[in-house]
C-alpha cells in the first residue's frame, strides 16, 4: 500500500496534489492506495463542509494506529459537518506502521525577501525516489511535480469528476475569461502576492485572442480583488461553485495557487 495523509488545515489544492501523486505513484508500482486523515479532506479556513461536490475514492483508510508519530484518536476533530470517511479501513494483527517518506526539498536563502532570509524560498523539483518507493509507504510533501501523475491524465479527469447537480457551465462562453486572484495570506505578503501589472498584460494578451474578450474574477479574497482590479466583477462562493467556474472556462489566467491548478 502507498498513500498519504490528509492534513489539518491543509487546504483543497495541495490537498488534491498530494492525493492525485500518491494515487498515481500506488498505480505506477502495482500497490493497492490509502488515504490517512479523511475527515480533514476539504476542510480548512474557507469551508468546513468537506469534500461534497465530489465522489473521490480515497482508497483504504487507513487508521491513526498505522501512521507515523500518531497514536490512535490523535488525528484531530473530525470536519464540522461530519464529514464521512470511506474505504475500508486497514487492519492488521498486530497493528502495523507504514514507513513515512518526506519528498525531497530544497530552500534557497536569498536577501530580496524577509521570509526568504528566515525560512529560505522553496524551491521542489521532482523527487525520484517517489518512483521506487516500497510497499506500505506514506508520502508527505508539495507533491506537485507533473512527472509524478502527467502520465495519468485520463484517469485523473475521472476521479475529480463532479457530481452532476454541481457541474455548471453558466460562466463558459467563448469570449468570456476567469481570473482567478489569490488573496486572502497572500495580499499582505509582497513576495507572494501578484501584483496588478501581471493581470493587466495577461488581458491585454488575451485580447490578442479576442478583441471583444470580457473578463471577470473568482477569488478567496473579494475585498483584496476589487481593491487590485476595480470595474470587473468579482465572484466568490462556495467551494464547489468556485470550482467549476475555474473548470468550465474556455479560457483562465492563474495565479500562483495550487487551487486551480486540476480544475484548470
Amino acid at each position: 500500500m502507498i498513500g498519504t495523509e490528509f492534513l489539518k488545515g491543509q487546504g483543497l489544492g495541495n490537498q488534491l496534489f498530494c492525493y492525485i501523486t500518491a494515487r498515481c505513484i500506488a498505480k505506477e508500482r502495482g500497490c493497492a492506495f490509502g488515504t490517512a486523515g479523511q475527515e480533514q479532506l476539504a476542510v480548512n479556513i474557507h469551508s468546513k463542509k468537506g469534500m461534497y461536490f465530489m465522489d473521490l475514492d480515497l482508497g483504504e483508510r487507513i487508521p491513526d494506529e498505522m501512521v507515523p508519530g500518531k497514536e490512535a484518536g490523535a488525528a484531530g476533530a473530525p470536519a464540522e459537518s461530519g464529514q464521512p470517511v470511506s474505504g475500508p479501513v486497514l487492519s492488521g494483527q498486530p497493528a502495523r506502521r507504514l514507513r513515512r517518506y518526506e519528498e525531497k526539498e530544497l530552500r534557497i536563502y536569498q536577501s530580496t525577501s524577509f521570509h526568504d532570509m528566515e525560512h529560505g524560498c522553496y524551491v521542489a523539483g521532482a523527487d525520484e525516489n517517489l518512483h521506487s518507493l516500497p510497499d506500505d509507504t506514506l508520502i508527505y510533501g508539495n507533491m506537485q511535480a507533473e512527472s509524478y501523475f502527467s502520465r495519468y491524465r485520463a484517469e485523473i479527469r475521472e476521479w475529480l469528476r463532479v457530481k452532476p447537480e454541481y457541474d455548471t457551465h453558466e460562466f463558459t462562453r467563448d469570449n468570456l475569461c476567469i481570473l482567478n486572484v489569490r488573496g486572502g495570506e497572500y495580499a499582505g505578503n509582497p513576495e507572494l502576492y501578484l501584483e496588478r501589472r501581471y493581470w493587466m498584460h495577461a488581458m491585454k494578451n488575451m485580447r490578442r485572442i479576442r478583441k471583444d474578450m470580457e473578463f471577470i474574477i473568482v477569488t478567496d479574497d473579494p475585498e483584496a480583488a476589487r481593491k487590485l482590479l476595480p470595474g470587473l466583477a468579482v465572484y466568490h462562493s462556495d467551494l464547489d461553485r468556485d470550482y467549476v467556474m475555474l473548470k468550465n472556462a474556455v479560457y483562465l489566467i492563474l495565479s500562483n495557487s495550487s487551487f486551480a491548478f486540476f480544475p484548470a
